[in-house]
């Protein structure tokens, strides 16, 4: 009866062959039967060399082996069948009648895996065949399993290799990226805050490699962690790794700007990271700085640009108003004797009137239209004459002191401006202790600045002229002395002040080659010191203009004003000095007088801006009718004028309206005498 070969385990051993060698040809045929009755194949062979040879070709699954075999035994058998490598695997079961345990262990020794004692029990002998065939089964599979583990191990094996030597190429490149590009990378562990890598570029700039060490203590020479740090790791605690941090910075070792991104990432071994990227910004904030300058220099040139206009629009009408006021009011004090009651208030209203033409000359001269007129001359005569006026009007609270060196050397520059810084140091000093007095101090003295002095000073070392002008009132602080010098900015009530003044005192002080410092402390006072070049070679003949009185003469003079008050008032100023004058307010009368006598007149004085005929005009037709003739130019305001362009078209010099009988006077006495 056949039973069922598929054991329980699953495995299937029908269709097995297994030989069976024996000299006994009824036991050949006895096993071969019931073996093949269990649904196996059977081979017998009579003896141990048919066994040798059929192995080779049948390749069975198992051997059932007599011990007992005349030739070769079946140990013998065994042994052969184990040497040979191809049949070495193929379990053998031994058949004997010997019970020796000898002849037991030899077998097992010899490669045997069981024994089956004679006389065979046929159901026992196909358990042990059947265990044994499913043992090599199983086993078959188990080495085939493991080769194909091998072989997969040796597939990952060889693709592991292959990923790590791709893995090696990226980070070749990787790292030739970081190393090649200007900006600082570098990695640290989120926890530890351990610098994990750090590019050639943060290297150089460090002029170390800190790998290994904190960031912070690298960074920032701190004994713990700082706020950036600890601020990077609360952000990544609540989830945000995946954001970017952005933002400027300036390091103070190298003061240099860098733009820093910082970012959270999982590093390769599951470490917290972050990556940090610095990129040097500090030529864009420098083109940034110079553009935002240029835009403020351009909004400042369009400010100045609009200011010039609305200054020369006004200022030719308005001094022309003030000039007969100006000239009548000093004729007035003139002919005054000195204990008339009404001189002071006269001397008020040119005051005043000095006052309202020296705004409208601020306003120019900020706005770059206003001429100047460097000569050689001493600085202490306007200094003196500045301290006189300012002792008439300061209440007695303000005490004036001042130590004026009367040997210090000329300078070379407009004195009208000069005057101009005095007057508005001199006041800012009185306004800074209006309310509660002080001491106003004037200082004027000869320096030689060295290296050290220059150091602070935008101007070269040398000898100076030094005003300083000092007041114990309430100082200023840092940060009103940084824009003390814009035009406009002013701490002074509304009515008090036009925020001018010092930006008018560094423009003309910076025009003549010198610099302005200033010191200040608050509850204490300032101290305003100018430097002038001085000019030590100056001679008396440059300076012979410096305090020279009133001179007049006996010229005859012709004069043309389409304003005919201020026509008046010049000629009633000229005959009052001893010249004879004839007034027109017409240039094409004028010229046609002219041409009736040329010889009569020596010396023409010209308003320049006239209906007909314009003022050079009018010189280039008189001067053609008698090219020797002096012509003197008067003008309230012309951008397209100054004392070189009147030269070109005949003129001799140029005075600005409104002026003083002095200032008026000795011009035309120079250009008489040059004449």
């Amino acid at each position: 009866m056949r039973t069922n070969q598929k054991s329980t385990t699953g495995v299937d051993v029908s269709k097995s062959i297994v030989l069976v060698v024996d000299d006994n040809p009824a036991n050949l045929e006895i096993i071969a039967n019931y073996l093949q009755d269990q649904g196996l194949e059977a081979a017998i062979a009579g003896n141990g060399e048919i066994a040798l040879k059929r192995v080779k070709h049948l390749q069975p699954d198992l051997i059932l082996l007599d011990v007992l075999m005349p030739g070769i035994d079946g140990f013998e058998t065994c042994r052969k069948l184990k040497a040979d490598e191809d049949t070495r695997d193929i379990p053998v079961i031994f058949m004997t009648s010997l019970t020796d345990s000898e002849y037991r262990t030899q077998g097992f020794r010899v490669g045997g895996v069981d024994y089956i004692a004679k006389p065979i029990h046929y159901e026992e002998m196909y358990a042990r065949v059947k265990t044994h065939l499913e043992i090599r089964q199983y086993r078959e599979r188990l080495e085939e399993k493991v080769l194909q583990r091998t072989e997969e191990l040796h597939r990952r094996t060889r693709d592991l290799e292959s990923a790590n030597q791709q893995l090696k190429r990226h980070r070749h490149t990787f790292m030739t990226v970081l190393d090649s590009i200007d900006a600082a990378v570098y990695v640290s562990d989120l926890k530890t805050y351990e610098i994990l890598f750090m590019n050639r570029y943060l290297k150089d700039l460090m002029g170390a490699d800190h790998t290994g060490q904190t960031c912070w203590r690298v960074f920032h020479d701190a004994e713990a962690p700082c706020d950036v740090c600890i601020n990077h790791q609360l952000h990544d605690a609540r989830g945000a790794a995946a954001d970017v941090i952005s933002r400027e910075q300036k390091d103070l070792k190298t003061n240099r700007w860098f733009m820093k991104s910082d970012r959270a990432i999982e590093w390769i071994d599951g470490r917290q990271v972050h990556i940090h990227v610095a990129m040097d910004i500090t030529k864009v904030k420098e083109l940034e700085k110079e553009r935002l300058q240029t835009e403020i220099l351009l909004a400042q040139s369009q400010k100045m640009e609009a200011i010039g206009t609305l200054a020369g629009g006004i200022a030719h009408d308005f001094n022309n108003i003030l000039s007969p006021i100006m000239g009548y009011v000093e004729m007035i004090i003139f002919d005054m004797g000195e204990d008339n009651p009404y001189r002071d208030r006269l001397h008020k209203v040119l005051t005043a009137s000095n006052r309202a033409r020296d705004l409208v000359m601020q306003i120019l001269n900020f706005s770059r239209q206003s001429d100047h007129d460097p000569r050689p001359f001493r600085v202490q005569t306007i200094l003196k004459e500045v301290l006189k006026l300012m002792k008439a009007t300061l209440p007695a609270t303000i005490e004036i002191r001042q130590d004026i060196d009367e040997y210090c050397s000329a300078v070379v520059a407009d004195p009208g401006k000069v005057h101009q810084i005095a007057m508005n140091l001199v006041t800012n000093a009185y306004h800074a202790m209006e309310d509660n007095g002080g001491t106003l101090s004037v200082v004027l003295e000869e320096r030689t600045l060295n290296t050290m002095d220059v150091a602070v000073l935008p101007i070269d070392e040398g000898a100076y002229v030094c005003m300083s002008v000092s007041d114990t009132g309430m100082g200023m602080e840092k940060t009103t002395m940084d824009r003390i010098f814009d035009p406009y900015f002013t701490t002074k009530e509304t009515g008090k002040g036009t925020g001018l003044g010092l930006a008018v005192v560094n423009n003309i002080v910076n025009h003549c080659g010198g610099a302005v410092s200033v010191d200040s402390t608050p509850g204490k006072g300032s101290r305003f010191s100018v430097f002038l070049p001085a000019k030590k070679q100056a001679t008396e003949k440059e300076l012979r203009w410096d305090g020279r009185e009133i001179k007049g003469g006996s010229e005859f003079l012709l004069i043309v004003d389409d304003e005919p008050e201020v026509a008046e008032v010049h000629k009633q100023i000229l005959e009052s000095l001893g010249y004879g004058v004839t007034a027109r307010t017409d240039s094409m009368d004028t010229l046609a007088l002219f041409r009736e006598d040329p010889d009569r007149y020596d010396l023409l004085i010209t308003d320049l801006t006239m209906p007909r005929m314009t003022g050079d005009k009018l010189t280039r037709e008189i001067t053609r009718i008698r090219p020797d003739m002096p012509v003197i130019i008067c003008t309230g305001f012309s951008e397209k004028i100054d004392a070189e362009k009147i030269k070109a078209f005949g003129a001799r010099d140029l005075v600005m309206k409104p002026f003083v009988k002095k200032e008026f006077a000795q011009t035309i006495r120079r250009v008489l005498d040059e004449a």
